[in-house]
């Protein structure tokens, strides 16, 4: 692991209830998962400028109403390898209508999908979003 974290920005998109996840899966714990969409920020970068540009890349949407939510430590294992991330969380809005209505598409080898957070089948990472996502909500 890295002595310093890895810069990263994760977006809250809603739909009603809902929220814009990515199924993921960890093959050394046999796991399966969600998490929100978003990626690494680059060096210049403010969070919100990452979410933009991560949206326009992975899903070649573009997004408005960013609202900084909170900020996460994550301390993880994944495929067996230890990792460490700043991680901002930001909701957000597309800015078409249509991109939350889509269902189920793949995004960079995730499977995208639209989950209610309170009552979740897998696990939501990173640790302590669920708690921060319902901090926010209150």
């Amino acid at each position: 692991m890295s002595s310093q974290p890895r810069p990263l920005v994760l977006g809250i998109f809603r739909r009603g209830p809902l929220m814009l996840v990515g199924e993921g899966y960890d093959r050394v714990r046999d796991q399966r998962f969600y998490r929100p969409l978003g990626g690494q920020i680059e060096p210049g970068e403010s969070p919100e400028q990452a979410l933009v540009r991560e949206m326009r890349e992975e899903l070649g949407d573009e997004i408005r109403s960013i609202r900084h939510l909170g900020e996460l430590d994550n301390r993880f294992v994944f495929e067996g390898r230890p990792g460490w991330e700043q991680v901002h969380v930001l909701e957000a809005a597309f800015v078409s209508s249509a991109a939350p209505h889509v269902n189920s598409v793949e995004a960079e080898g995730w499977n995208l999908k639209w989950i209610d957070p309170n009552a979740l089948d897998l696990p939501l990472y990173p640790d302590g979003l669920a708690d921060l996502l319902r901090l926010a909500s209150s």
